[in-house]
């Protein structure tokens, strides 16, 4: 079986799943708690029923989607690469599932800090799946595996420290968190800069500029929220949530563009 099939899915469920991020963080950051417990969205009504519904109709789209994926990996060529990130997606893709069955009852960040991190790590494994499955088969030598799981793991813990921050009603923008902030793009920059002049594709060359922009403007968003306060500044720490998952998707495009023997296949 041709490894299209498995290439389209995979990118469904990666589009699937940013929709479902993008969805659950902006209900997130507009939804307080009033003084006797109950919880208020400062969206108009028919704004937050539009958001509930494109998050329920994503997560669907994205349970589907990694059901698809394992059956096409099942019946294709196995690799160790596709066999391990397939393994991923269902993984997640369970524990997200059993994780919205207490996310309306569970207080603390715990619940929204779980939600946001699988649910990012969800769509960077089907990103990465597409792109081992893509038809051009697309590899690049730099800047390899290593950089592009540093920087992921920092995006990742830069957004649990914020929404830890903000849950317990502080600011989530604090100079460390700008400090972190700085050391990701340092990351992402060397990701791009190293062996840029050896990558033989004009694809890659392209995502790693787009992955530098994406950084500068995640850190920008970041410090334009530290000086802002009210309704704004809960629209742009929204946008900064979305660059640094676009951040991540990036990076785990990259990470799947990397030279790795996790192509090869089992027992080899």
């Amino acid at each position: 079986m041709s490894s299209r099939p498995v290439f389209w899915f995979a990118t469904c469920g990666a589009v699937a799943t940013t929709l479902v991020v993008a969805a659950s963080a902006l209900l997130r950051m507009t939804t307080h708690l009033a003084a006797a417990g109950t919880a208020h969205s400062m969206l108009p009504a028919a704004m937050e029923t539009a958001v509930r519904t494109l998050h329920r109709a994503g997560a669907s789209a994205a349970g589907l989607a990694a059901l698809a994926v394992a059956i096409g990996v099942a019946v294709q060529e196995r690799t160790r690469g596709r066999m391990m990130l397939t393994a991923a997606v269902l993984v997640l893709t369970t524990f997200l599932a059993l994780l919205g069955r207490h996310s309306a009852h569970a207080p603390g960040a715990a619940i929204p800090a779980a939600n946001a991190v699988g649910g990012t790590l969800l769509a960077c494994a089907f990103a990465a799946l597409a792109v081992r499955c893509s038809p051009s088969r697309p590899r690049d030598e730099g800047p390899g595996m290593a950089v592009a799981v540093v920087a992921l793991a920092l995006v990742l813990g830069a957004a649990v420290s914020g929404i830890v921050a903000a849950s317990s009603g502080g600011n989530p923008f604090k100079p460390w968190h700008i400090g972190l902030g700085l050391v990701i793009l340092g990351v992402v920059a060397y990701g791009v800069l190293h062996g840029y002049d050896m990558t033989r594709s004009d694809c890659a060359r392209r995502l790693r500029r787009i992955l530098f922009g994406v950084a500068v403007v995640q850190l920008a968003l970041g410090m334009i929220v530290a000086a802002l306060g009210g309704t704004v500044a809960t629209v742009v720490a929204w946008l900064h949530a979305m660059a640094g998952t676009l951040l991540a998707l990036g990076l785990a495009s990259l990470a799947g563009r990397a030279v790795v023997t996790s192509d090869q296949r089992p027992g080899r």
